[in-house]
């Protein structure tokens, strides 16, 4: 049969427009953490009895990071090759799974082992125990089909022991290392930190650990770097790589001086933001925010530990553009109450921003200008003392038909908190909050919805204060009241036990839900409906 060029342009067309990606951590650049493009999974059909666990992928490990789909592709150059949404799942064992969404089978597409991964005890620190491998979330080229992973491997054939951090270029239909792949990840930066030498500081890959997901921009790959549990010596990295030649062009630490009168010598200030990417705008202006460390009283802002950074790539590398730095800084270091526990979230149409912490606060910052340092004031937009506890996961942001935009809190052993924002400013109080309270720290959340309706608040939450077990939890998204659905209400549906920091990823009818008990969960609307449960569940 003869088919016209029409015909097929418009069957690509229609598939491209029904797909839905997940090619980055939280969904986008800006990281609201929002799909807006789900049209099978609404407030109306994720219920009890009609939605549920669909299946169990297995993989040879821990999962920190979050799971990413690529929909509709054809791997090979027959038009009756299938079309499958690829699932990318990375492990704690170095190893990197792709799974088709489609069939859902237990069998990968393909999977490949980056290394051997460093034991917990080399770095001195049980916060990622047994293994330490892949712990940042990756990101996607479609275009290119290229995916990037940070590894962090040992090297046991040496007689002395070597560590390495590297960066992977695969190709997204087969596994296969790209041209110039991989690199292993090094720097310096001029600095008189303790454990530098001759005015240079240089990055260890034992210290160093990468937990904010990749951020891929204008070919530009960003990586950013703290440490295995406040073990010193360490400081925050952002390096910058150009993806074509895999070569690095940038590189900034956030306390390359230390400081001899904190507790943590070398500096500290690393990038944590509980595995939130790295954030940035339409100039390729780069945000994030800095743990506990080091800082300019001066104002210079030659050292950013606790603060709100802006960095920009210039042809001679990677610059300090601007940043924030709480007024009562010193007091916050001192009592472990820093920023950089949650993630920047870039407010979409404004040019502000928004982060939390260990602090019951919630900073609003512009974007133009963030608002450097003073010892007696704080020159940022907004500091609303608003959350009852402090926060260790990412916000979400939802521009809804019936509430307009909102700003989503999940706060630690509280309520999830929604926030009207007005003009890029939040108000002051939250005007819904879930009925139901989080046990530990807090809830790792994402929202689905198709286009402005028909939202849900996904939230992953631990059942213990130790982590532990963890229970998914679907609300409408504009009556946190109204829980829809949760993990529990039916046996076969229970989740395991949690993965850290790791929000659940929504797309084409399916939920994905990582452990640590080596499966990845897949929740979606049930073949054939289950009886209800029973009353009080």
């Amino acid at each position: 049969m003869k088919v016209s060029f029409s015909v097929v342009a418009l069957c690509v067309a229609a598939l491209a427009s029904a797909q839905t990606d997940v090619l980055t951590q939280h969904n986008d650049k800006m990281r609201t953490g929002a799909v807006l493009t789900e049209t099978q999974l609404t407030p109306t059909n994720v219920q009890p009895g009609s939605f549920g666990l669909i299946n169990q992928l297995p993989v040879d490990g821990q999962v920190y990071s979050q799971p990413l789909v690529v929909s509709n592709v054809r791997r090979g150059f027959s038009l009756a090759s299938p079309l499958q949404d690829l699932v990318i799942v990375c492990t704690e064992n170095d190893s990197v799974y792709c799974f088709d969404g489609k069939t859902l089978s237990k069998k990968p597409v393909w999977m490949v082992h980056l290394g051997n991964p460093v034991p917990s005890e080399d770095v001195g620190s049980d916060d990622m125990n047994p293994t330490i491998g892949i712990v940042s979330t990756p990101v996607i080229d479609r275009a290119s089909h290229t995916l990037w992973v940070v590894a962090k491997t040992k090297d046991v054939q040496r007689i002395v022991p070597h560590y390495a951090i590297r960066l992977h270029a695969l190709d997204l239909y087969t596994g296969h290392e790209m041209p110039n792949s991989p690199v292993e990840i090094s720097g310096t930066v001029a600095g008189s930190a303790d454990d530098g030498a001759n005015g240079i500081v240089r990055f260890n890959p034992l210290r160093q650990m990468n937990r904010p997901g990749l951020l891929l921009d204008n070919g530009i790959l960003y990586i950013a770097f703290a440490s295995h549990g406040d073990v010193d010596p360490y400081h925050g990295w952002i390096f910058a790589y150009d993806v074509q030649r895999m070569k690095q062009v940038g590189a900034y630490c956030t306390t390359p001086d230390g400081d001899e009168t904190y507790y943590l010598p070398s500096g500290a200030g690393g990038i944590w933001q509980a595995g939130q990417g790295l954030a940035c705008d339409d100039n390729h202006n780069i945000y994030c925010m800095s743990g506990n460390g080091a800082f300019s009283h001066d104002g210079s802002g030659r050292q950013t530990g606790n603060s709100f950074i802006k960095l920009h790539l210039d042809p001679d590398g990677l610059h300090l553009v601007d940043f924030f730095t709480p007024h009562d800084s010193d007091s916050m270091n001192g009592s472990d109450k820093d920023l950089g526990s949650s993630g920047v979230l870039l407010i979409p149409g404004t040019n502000t921003m928004i982060g939390s912490g260990k602090t019951h606060e919630i900073f609003v910052v512009s974007r133009d200008r963030l608002g450097g340092y003073s010892d007696s004031t704080d020159n940022c937009l907004q500091r609303l003392q608003i959350l009852s506890h402090g926060t260790l996961t990412g916000p979400v942001y939802f521009d809804s038909a019936t509430s307009g935009p909102t700003v989503y809190e999940g706060v630690v052993s509280d309520n999830i908190r929604a926030f009207h924002v007005n003009g890029g400013l939040l108000e002051s109080t939250p005007f819904m909050m879930t009925t139901n309270s989080s046990v530990g720290l807090g809830s790792m959340m994402s929202i689905s919805a198709n286009g402005q309706n028909d939202a849900i608040l996904w939230a992953v939450q631990p059942e213990s204060f130790n982590w532990g077990l963890a229970i998914l939890r679907a609300f409408d998204a504009n009556d946190l009241t109204h829980e829809l659905w949760n993990s529990d209400m039916n046996g076969g549906d229970t989740v395991g036990t949690m993965a850290k920091f790791c929000p659940p990823t929504i797309a084409n009818g399916k939920v994905y839900v990582p452990t640590f008990d080596g499966l990845v969960n897949v929740y979606g609307l049930l073949s054939h409906p289950r009886p209800l449960p029973h009353p009080g569940k």
